[in-house]
């Protein structure tokens, strides 16, 4: 009998056992056995993610209706996939452990208790995943050794029981409490290729291809080549350098080397040293590379671009296009991506895939709001001149579903002041050959108690509806300052009680239902992570993990923290981090 089967027979006895004792008065003397309901609280993270290697340990807490209960005389099984599913002498007891052999993908682990002498069962089931070993959320790291090669780390996450936590104090009054403690792999590319990444390291990038379930790829970008590599096995992909899907197997005539990348649905953007943007328009979406970059550099307003900066989300959504800055002449426009949803293959009449249009903007000024009278700061993406600088821009979207509009957000300074100004892009509408897009509606206030020009920039995905994120992240120095969306008038606030030991050079975080983390990379060498989720209480601010130290902390809140013994890794001089997903090539994250 299945799950649910079980399931409703015991419903029916309970029900019938109700019934007969409400319409019949007992006379007789009889022994009886007590049949306390219970409920199973398995304790632990749903879904239940590991790598292979690692350990499921599950400690269930039951819960019973009349006092404590009889536990011991309960029997305990536990099956995988169903009831009849496997099933292991060894799993026959409350709590649970196991380390899988194999790599499991969504299935349900179920607990059966049953009672003997009343023959009642209670039934509770986790989804379980087990990923390959790299097949992990984390944080990469490309730095720079001290004999000039480039390396690449990843920090990864696990979750394992705070009683299997060494060092931790006795007697600690969570247990079975999910923690999170960090797997370390230095020199991850080499570790898995034999050989050294080109010399010159520049940035990362993680893309995707049209299956969601794939894990992304890592383009690697260093002066001595682009090398694209599996998000999974962190081997090559057979493709190599991105110097191979150029006519003839070369970078164009003047191009040096790849300095940024935006591989979105269809269309690929990279540009070289000097800012000049190639694209390529691939023949299918559902591959990571096919087809050829043009050799010819992208043109605006029949220009070849030069001194321009990419930005787009993470993942190549919303809005079917990337934005592009033009520091040279100082305005914004984009660049399509496809004109349908992410199903689609090229047809006639996306003719505007991999072209570049202008940026709109907004049509009325009264659209323009702000709560501290900033409005007139207010700068036109077509023309940005007014701006002193422009530092840095970033993105984040309303909502998961809405795929219409994005808010992006550019950082300036202009008459010596700082401001944020957050702008809603929207496409006119999804017709194929349609790729207008205009400034719908804008918003600008200036950001105050910033001490300086910002480094670097991270805006949580979701600022809006109640996640518990809306905040940027701006780097100044050796301090992160948090900028609270929701409140715009007020002036930034320290992350840290005190400044780093070193300045902070790159930023990238994730912000989705249970991470809100944000990744500094510094130019000691190290690695900090930290806790985004409602740090506008001075309790949730907390480090959850620092190269130097190796830190764990809980799920929930700021938790409890516990430094081990460890020697550090010795990362070199870092380059860039960023935030490693595992497919998803939208915003869904979920544990780790």
């Amino acid at each position: 009998m299945n799950l649910f089967g079980n399931i409703l027979k015991t419903m029916a006895v309970l029900a019938l056992f109700q019934v007969l004792q409400g319409c019949y008065k007992d006379k007789g003397n009889y022994e009886y056995h007590d049949a306390n309901a219970l409920s199973i609280n398995l304790n632990c993270a749903n879904p239940y993610n590991i790598t292979r290697g690692e350990t499921i340990s599950i400690h269930p807490k039951l819960n019973f209706v009349s006092g404590e209960g009889d536990a011991e005389r309960l029997e305990y099984r536990w099956y995988l996939g169903s009831l009849e599913g496997e099933t292991r002498d060894e799993w026959n007891t409350l709590d649970f452990e196991w380390t899988p052999d194999e790599l499991i993908d969504k299935k349900t682990l179920l607990l059966v208790v049953t009672d003997p002498v009343t023959d009642i069962q209670t039934f509770a089931g986790v989804t379980v995943n087990v990923k390959a070993v790299y097949d992990a959320y984390g944080v990469l790291v490309l730095s720079e050794k001290e004999n000039g090669k480039s390396s690449l780390s990843f920090i990864k996450w696990k979750s394992e029981d705070v009683a299997g936590i060494a060092g931790l104090e006795e007697g600690n009054e969570n247990p079975g409490m999910v923690m999170k403690s960090y797997v370390e792999y230095p020199d991850l590319y080499f570790t898995e290729n034999g050989e050294d990444l080109p010399a010159g390291p520049i940035g990362i990038h993680e893309h995707y291809c049209h299956d969601k379930t794939t894990v992304g790829q890592i383009l690697v970008m260093t002066k001595g080549g682009a090398i694209d590599i599996n998000g999974k096995t962190f081997r090559k992909d057979p493709v190599g350098s991105i110097e191979a899907v150029f006519p003839g197997g070369s970078y164009p005539e003047g191009m040096d080397f790849i300095s940024q990348a935006m591989m979105m649905t269809r269309v690929d953007l990279v540009t070289d040293q000097d800012g000049h943007i190639y694209t390529r328009v691939k023949n299918s979406n559902k591959l990571f590379h096919s087809g050829k970059f043009l050799n010819n550099q992208l043109e605006y307003d029949g220009e070849a671009v030069s001194g321009c900066s990419l930005y787009m989300h993470p993942f190549s959504i919303s809005p079917n296009a990337c934005v592009v800055y033009d520091s040279r002449h100082k305005r914004m426009f984009h660049v399509c991506d496809s004109g349908g949803s992410v199903e689609w293959d090229m047809q006639e009449g996306d003719v505007g895939a991999g072209h570049s249009f202008p940026i709109l903007n907004i049509q009325n000024e009264s659209a323009v709001s702000s709560d501290d009278g900033s409005q007139s700061m207010y700068i036109s993406p077509e023309d940005m001149s007014a701006a002193e600088k422009v530092f840095t821009i970033g993105y984040s979207t309303g909502t998961i579903f809405v795929r219409e509009y994005t808010s992006t957000f550019v950082v300036f300074k202009r008459d010596g002041r700082y401001f944020l100004q957050e702008m809603w892009i929207s496409r006119t509408n999804f017709g194929r050959g349609n790729f207008e897009y205009k400034v719908t509606n804008a918003r600008i206030e200036e950001i105050k108690g910033l001490p300086g020009d910002p480094d670097a920039l991270y805006v949580s995905p979701y600022v809006y509806n109640t996640y518990p994120c809306p905040y940027a992240m701006l780097a100044v120095g050796d301090q992160l300052y948090v900028y609270d969306l929701r409140n715009r008038t007020l002036p930034v606030s320290a992350y840290f009680d005190k400044p780093l030991r070193a300045n902070i050079i790159s930023l990238s975080g994730e912000g989705n239902y249970n991470m809100w983390w944000t990744a500094l990379g510094l130019d000691d060498g190290s690695v900090i992570v930290v806790n985004m989720k409602d740090v506008r209480y001075q309790a949730n601010k907390c480090v959850v993990y620092d190269s130097k130290k190796m830190m764990y902390n809980a799920t929930s809140g700021a938790g409890v923290m516990q430094e081990t013994d460890r020697t550090p890794m010795e990362l070199g001089k870092i380059v860039d981090v960023w935030f490693k997903r595992r497919g998803d090539g939208i915003w869904s994250v979920g544990e780790f």
